[in-house]
């Protein structure tokens, strides 16, 4: 993975001090800016907005909210703590304290383009 992201830094001519995160899935890859905003706001609620959110992978709307979006178990015994295991939405540990989730769509059911500024503004009232 070093090897990756040293090649990925050089590709893109990158600021050696670059962090790069390889994740195996785009649902994976929530997990990060809402950690990110978590650390950096420490006791805050987050908000966390889905755009575009019914073109995006299934599991988006809950990895964003801190939560399992699969019904497998990544990390063997973490969800010890849970009777059963984790499922699906089930929130992950720490991770899903104080955020809330919005999903706002991109497009109407026919297909037509959506202006998302009205549901993103309310959100942010």
């Amino acid at each position: 993975m070093h090897n990756t992201r040293e090649r990925l830094i050089s590709a893109y001519n990158l600021p050696k001090d670059t962090g790069i995160f390889i994740m195996p899935s785009g649902s994976d890859a929530e997990y990060i800016p809402l950690l990110i905003a978590q650390l950096l706001n420490k006791g805050k609620k987050v908000n966390n907005i889905v755009t575009c959110n019914e073109e995006v992978g299934s599991g988006t709307l809950d990895a964003s909210g801190g939560k399992f979006f699969s019904a497998l178990e990544p990390i063997p015994g973490y969800t010890s703590h849970m009777e059963g295991g984790a499922g699906m939405s089930d929130p992950l540990l720490g991770l899903a304290d104080g955020v809330t989730t919005y999903a706002i769509n991109a497009r109407e059911t026919s297909g037509g383009v959506l202006d998302s500024n009205p549901d993103i503004e309310k959100v942010l009232a």
